[in-house]
C-alpha cells in the first residue's frame, strides 16, 4: 500500500513537472491553483507511503526509495526551472523553480526522518508492553490451604412482563397560536 501512495505521488509530481516547465516557458508569472494543488499532492502521497511503509515489524524499503527518487527528480528539476527563470524580470519571485526544489527537499527529508522517528518512538513503546499471565494470576497458593475461587451459579429469576407505556403523542386538534402578526397593506 505505501508503495501504491508513492506512485500515485510520482504520478503527480509527473504533471505538476509537466505544468510548471510549461508555464515557466510561457512565461506565466504567478502560480496558480492547479500548481498548488498539484505540489500538495506531490509532497503529501509520497509522505503518507513512507509512513505506511516503515508502520510494519520491517519498514518496506520500496516506498522509502521511490520517495527519495521523486524528490530527487523534483530538485533537479527545480534546479533547471531556476536558470530558466533568471532570465525572466521577476527573477525569482514567485519561482516555480524554488518551489519545486523545496517540495523535492521534504520528501528526501520525509524518507530519513520517517523511519528514524518510527523507529525511536513507535517501535519503543511496543517493547514495553509486558504479557499477563492469567492463570498464574487466578490461583495462588496459600499458607491456610488451597485458595477458594468464587464462582458465579446461574440462578432463575422471573423476568418481568412488558407492559403497555402510555407514551405522549402529537395531536391532530388545533393548537392556540401564542402570537399574532398584523400586517397591513397600503
Amino acid at each position: 500500500m505505501g508503495l501504491l501512495l508513492v506512485l500515485a505521488g510520482a504520478l503527480f509530481a509527473l504533471l505538476f513537472i509537466l505544468i510548471t516547465i510549461i508555464r515557466t516557458l510561457r512565461h506565466s508569472p504567478k502560480i496558480t491553483f492547479v500548481e498548488l494543488l498539484l505540489a500538495f499532492l506531490t509532497a503529501l502521497l509520497p509522505l503518507a507511503g513512507v509512513i505506511e511503509g516503515s508502520m510494519g515489524d520491517t519498514p518496506a524499503p520500496q516506498p522509502l526509495r521511490m520517495g527519495m527518487l521523486v524528490g530527487a527528480v523534483l530538485v533537479v528539476v527545480g534546479i533547471v526551472i531556476v536558470v530558466l527563470e533568471l532570465r525572466r524580470e521577476q527573477k525569482l519571485k514567485q519561482s516555480r523553480g524554488i518551489f519545486s526544489i523545496g517540495i523535492g527537499a521534504l520528501v528526501v527529508l520525509s524518507t530519513f526522518t520517517v523511519p528514524i522517528t518510527s523507529e525511536k518512538i513507535l517501535l519503543p513503546a511496543l517493547a514495553t508492553v509486558t504479557p499477563i499471565d492469567v492463570a498464574a494470576l487466578q490461583t495462588t497458593p496459600t499458607q491456610d490451604g488451597p485458595t477458594r475461587t468464587a464462582t458465579l451459579i446461574p440462578s432463575v429469576t422471573a423476568t418481568p412482563t412488558p407492559t403497555i407505556t402510555r407514551t405522549p403523542r402529537p395531536t391532530g386538534t388545533a393548537t392556540a397560536t401564542l402570537f399574532v402578526f398584523v400586517t397591513s397593506t397600503e
